[in-house]
């Protein structure tokens, strides 16, 4: 058995004789022991619903289950903080804004996983960022970001 560490999320398992898995925490594609980016399907949902359910949380979501009705798209970053600010949302529930998607981790919480095309690098509490007024700048810095700042959390 080899032990395999996320170079995203730290999250450690063991298997043996694989080359390439995705990480089963956060969706990481690991080849070598080395995290890569996987190529985007032509539908975005599907590669937010692969990384969604590789989430130890996410995976979870029961009722409703997490599919592809789970998620909502959402025009602006007004609708999206509307949307943080009803409250109360199930487990599993998604929003996404163009290319960046948050998937609510917690029943009835506000503990978003957020997912950037295909990279899942951080999880927020999105109604206090909003109460904070650091929202709107959050996800400037997110759209501009590049991969490596992602991963590193430096963006």
């Amino acid at each position: 058995m080899k032990t395999y560490t996320c170079s995203y999320c730290g999250h450690t398992w063991q298997a043996e004789g694989f080359e390439a898995m995705d990480c089963k925490c956060c969706g990481a594609l690991e080849v070598n022991g080395i995290s890569v980016r996987s190529e985007l399907p032509k539908n975005q949902i599907e590669t937010w619903i692969r990384v969604g359910r590789r989430n130890c949380w996410i995976a979870g979501a029961y009722d409703p289950e997490f599919s592809e009705k789970s998620f909502v798209e959402c025009q602006s970053v007004d609708e999206l903080k509307t949307k943080f600010m009803q409250g109360n949302w199930c487990l599993g529930q998604a929003f996404y804004y163009q290319n960046i998607c948050f998937i609510n981790q917690v029943n009835g919480g506000d503990e978003w996983l957020v997912i950037r095309d295909d990279i899942a690098f951080e999880s927020f509490t999105c109604i206090r960022m909003i109460e904070k007024g650091e929202f709107d700048e959050m996800i400037e810095r997110i759209q501009k970001a590049t991969w490596e700042q992602l991963k590193q959390l430096d963006y």
